[in-house]
């Protein structure tokens, strides 16, 4: 193919040339400028004109502006197709719909059996189709059943790299390694050898490192004054070292450095050298951690946090100056205007960031609703809007052939389904869409955003005043038939029987130190999420402590807690001290238990000052508490395993609050030293029990499937009231 030359003045020679690329240089001037990395991608391309620092592609692909992605809240080039999400946000969403667009419930062509299908356009489960790939062969090694993948010799994969190794005939020296020795001299394989020689090799590079940006030069004499040298270095150190500093050769920072600034210079995953990339990242977070932790620069959750309320790009236009305002109060205390003169020089405690994104994304919601129904004015809200849009919180309609749903409306009857593929008519049915309580949560969130209207005079009146009753502390669920019912005022537990098997899991000797200890504390100190995930270890913190001639072996016999931060929703210390102390009745197998623990903990913690209880795996690094989701996930892995379903910390520590209630002379009084407030305690003495079961262990696909079945049972028994109900 033939290329289509073009005359042209060339920008850089000024000299009449012919050239086939897009743009006005010529072929011999193209090699004089000057690559530029793209801000999207990773790719190098040459920097035609000034402008946006993006590639072809990603011009042609990307959006030229960063966005702050509606999902997560990261600052991104979005894609042209979806522009109010980043692109990991809309490949998440878009692998969603693919794996929700694939047939449940098929006849397998290849086995028979009622499986799931993996393709869209035939019906066969993923292990036929694994085996239609690598071919039905079986490995010809006696006692293998694992798939041929080599097809000339039969052999798998494992028994194919055996016999490579076999034929070589020189093995790494190193035992328990079964590699080849690729070094003669010393017998190491290529792994081994080369982390042998990756400490001196860091320590020469450290040394010598240069960058031509001076203030780039004590940002990596920042991360190096970090290295553990006491420690084994590996190669992975001696990588990230050198992925980071080949950036900081390439690009300047600023002398006052801001997660903003990270943020935007951290490069996006690619197609290759993602592990370069993922060094690189890790260690620009680090730098920003270093910095935070010294309080030079704000916390990475709370910007995030702040981030996310300044964007108010999911409000409607019309009602985003509102809006704006209404986040500004609440951020500010909540303070009538006529006594702000007063108490300007007094604290004020405001609501939490958690609290306010909530608030803002329900009345999001509802201003959203009030757009599509011809709603643009505060003023124009009164009680009939607000009993609608209760009943769209309520109710929904629902299909009765394919299943789907669509937000209820009561102005208007829908006759045929939404759905391209179904076209039924008449088949909508009215089934429950929130329980009562979520909306009462709903409504008294808008009755604050109004009651700030009507303060600074935007409305002549509440219109939520007198449309909902005091919230209740009933629950709803499901019973065996797959029907929702509603429950009054009682206490969620699990049983005895379940409690005794956690206990003896406890003092187990195989058991997990980490998880052991999460259920003690939970059990016998009733501990929270909050409150485990900021547990601290006596011997590493340093602070002004009440605590006087602590013991020799004081990380064995107490713990300590971080005082709680007052705001509007906490107004109050619960626990009147601060020090979780272990009983001497217990120590003679809790001290084991401590030292398995500690001797795990120290083998996840990078850091020696980090002075938290808790540590993650490979995210120890810095001072920083583990979050809740951590905690969750272990209790839920843990208790799969042990009860054969899913239990949760809250409604554990619900359990053992009942038990405890039970079996002291003080009843319900002993709770108030163990973080629960008197008017909770109270309820243990007189409220009737609810059982709870652990939650089987189910897959995603597996819990949809549930979820459809529960709906048309609720759909064949026609819950249908009013909304009094």
């Amino acid at each position: 193919m033939e290329l289509a030359y073009r005359s042209i003045i060339c920008d850089v020679c000024k000299l009449p040339r012919r050239t086939h690329h897009r743009f006005d240089v010529c072929p011999k001037c193209v090699p004089t400028l000057k690559k530029i990395r793209c801000s999207a991608c990773t790719r190098l391309f040459r920097a035609i004109a000034p402008g946006p620092m993006l590639c072809s592609l990603c011009t042609t692909l990307r959006c030229g502006e960063k966005i702050v992605c509606e999902t997560c809240g990261i600052r991104d080039f979005p894609l042209k197709t979806d522009p109010k999400q980043c692109r990991r946000c809309h490949t998440r969403s878009e692998t969603r719909k693919l794996r929700s667009a694939l047939p449940e419930k098929i006849t397998c062509v290849g086995c028979g059996l009622t499986r799931d299908s993996c393709l869209k356009n035939e019906m066969i489960c993923r292990g036929c189709y694994a085996k239609r790939c690598d071919g039905d062969q079986k490995c010809s090694i006696v006692g293998c059943e694992r798939s041929a993948r080599h097809k000339k010799l039969l052999l798998c994969e494992w028994h194919n790299r055996l016999r490579q190794r076999e034929a070589h005939g020189l093995k790494c020296a190193i035992t328990d390694c079964n590699k080849l020795a690729q070094n003669k001299k010393v017998l190491l394989c290529g792994h081994h050898c080369n982390k042998q020689r990756a400490k001196p090799r860091l320590e020469k590079y450290v040394c010598e490192y240069y960058s031509p940006f001076p203030q780039n030069q004590v940002y990596f004499a920042e991360l190096a004054s970090r290295i553990d040298w006491s420690q084994t270095i590996t190669v992975d150190h001696l990588a990230r070292f050198r992925a980071i500093g080949d950036f900081f050769k390439i690009n300047e920072l600023p002398h006052v450095l801001s997660w903003e600034v990270i943020d935007d210079l951290r490069p996006k995953y690619g197609d290759s050298k993602r592990h370069r990339i993922k060094f690189i990242r890790w260690c620009l977070f680090d730098l920003g951690q270093l910095y935070a932790e010294r309080g030079l620069m704000q916390d990475w959750n709370s910007y995030l946090l702040e981030r996310r309320l300044r964007s108010l790009q999911s409000t409607p236009e019309v009602f985003r100056h509102d809006v704006s305002n209404f986040q500004k109060w609440v951020m500010g205390g909540m303070i009538h205007p006529s006594v702000r003169a007063s108490i300007e020089a007094g604290e004020i405690l405001a609501n939490t960031a958690e609290v306010l994104l909530s608030n803002i994304g329900s009345v999001n919601a509802f201003l959203k609703w009030c757009v599509r129904h011809d709603v643009n004015s505060l003023n124009d809200v009164d009680a009939n809007v607000i009993a609608n849009y209760q009943r769209t919180l309520l109710w929904k309609l629902r299909c009765s052939k394919c299943g789907d749903s669509v937000p209820f409306d009561s102005g208007e009857a829908t006759n045929k389904c939404a759905n391209e593929k179904c076209e039924a008519n008449n088949c909508y049915k009215q089934v429950k869409n929130l329980a009562r309580n979520s909306r009462i949560i709903i409504i008294s969130r808008l009755r604050v955003f109004f009651d700030w209207a009507f303060l600074h005079r935007l409305v002549t009146q509440n219109p939520v005043a007198r449309t909902t009753t005091s919230g209740s502390t009933g629950f709803t669920t499901i019973d065996e038939r797959g029907n929702s019912i509603e429950v009054a005022s009682s206490i969620r537990r699990y049983d005895d029987s379940q409690i005794q098997k956690i206990c003896a899991y406890i003092v187990s000797p195989e058991a997990d130190p980490e998880e052991a200890i999460i259920y003690y504390l939970v059990i016998f100190h009733l501990l929270t999420m909050s409150e485990l995930c900021n547990l601290k270890i006596p011997s590493l913190v340093i602070s002004e402590s009440s605590i006087s001639d602590p013991k020799s072996g004081e990380d064995y016999q107490y713990l300590l807690l971080s005082p709680s931060k007052l705001s509007r929703g906490r107004r109050s210390a619960r626990r009147p001290e601060k020090i979780v102390k272990f009983p001497s009745k217990a120590l003679p197998w809790l001290v084991p238990l401590l030292e398995s623990f500690y001797e795990k903990r120290r083998s996840y913690d990078k850091a020696p000052h980090n002075e938290y209880f808790l540590v993650a795996n490979r995210k120890g690094r810095h001072n920083k508490p583990v979050s809740k989701t951590y905690v969750f996930d272990m209790v839920q892995r843990s208790s799969r395993r042990l009860l054969g379903g899913s239990v949760n910390v809250t409604n554990l520590r619900q359990t053992a609050a009942a038990l405890l209630t039970q079996r002291s002379k003080r009843r319900s009084a002993l709770l108030t030293r163990m973080g629960y407030g008197a008017r909770w305690a109270t309820r243990f003495n007189y409220l009737d029990t609810f059982s709870l079961k652990p939650k089987p262990a189910v897959s995603t696909r597996s819990r949809q499937s549930r979820r459809k079945k529960s709906a048309a049972s609720l759909r064949d028994a026609n819950l249908s009231a009013p909304l009094s109900d």
